[in-house]
């Protein structure tokens, strides 16, 4: 039995253009160490960004 947790993530997405947006997400904000499968330890805070470009 694998005890609770708390994962809190948030994210954004910012419009530069109408064809050209940046966008950011950060994860484990609370910086819980935990198995996200037993044996298998999650990531510690990790932040995600880039830019979509749509035509």
């Amino acid at each position: 039995q694998m005890s609770a947790i708390n994962d809190l993530n948030a994210g954004a997405v910012y419009d530069i253009l109408p064809s050209l947006s940046i966008h950011l997400k950060a994860n484990n904000l609370l910086f819980q160490k935990y198995d996200r499968w037993h044996g298998y330890a999650a990531q510690g805070l990790n932040v995600l960004g880039g830019f979509t470009f749509t035509f």
